[in-house]
């Protein structure tokens, strides 16, 4: 997927817990978003950063099997 914009921003879960939310916009209409429980990530970069590592982390490990 070629990434042409990204939005980080802060929301809040299902559950009612604060998360911050970054959004990986595609071409074509894709899009990928990363949610992470911690709202304390500082800036914009540094969740950028985290949301990238977490993806890499994800598409490196099996995914486990839904019950």
């Amino acid at each position: 997927m070629q990434i042409v914009r990204t939005d980080v921003s802060r929301a809040t879960s299902p559950t009612g817990e604060p998360i911050l939310r970054v959004v990986f916009y595609g071409e074509g209409g894709d899009c990928v978003t990363v949610d992470m429980a911690s709202v304390e990530a500082g800036n914009d970069e540094a969740a950028l950063d985290r949301a990238r590592a977490i993806l890499v982390q994800t598409a490196t490990f099996g995914i486990a099997a839904k019950d």
